[in-house]
């Protein structure tokens, strides 16, 4: 197996991981503080997150690999619809 490989399988495996910590925490934390502390700091918590998250996306533009696009996507997704249905 090449190292790219093993660098994507590694990304993706901690991308899942975070999504699913994010929604244990949305579930429970957060329900929690906007319950029994206070409505708009539960709302508060997540928007903080979202900024900075965005923060950090855009700081990191300069490193990624931007591939041009090759062909038509509609080129690709019809015969899978047509295969669908």
């Amino acid at each position: 197996e090449n190292e790219n490989t093993k660098a994507k399988e590694s990304f993706f495996r901690w991308f899942y991981f975070s999504i699913n910590l994010g929604s244990l925490v949305s579930f429970t934390v957060i329900a929690y503080i906007c319950q029994n502390v206070s409505f708009s700091i539960g709302y508060t918590i997540p928007m903080i997150a979202l900024l900075v998250g965005i923060l950090i996306f855009v700081a990191a533009f300069k490193y990624y690999h931007i591939v041009p696009a090759q062909g038509s996507v509609l080129s690709i997704f019809i015969p899978i619809l047509r295969h669908a249905l």
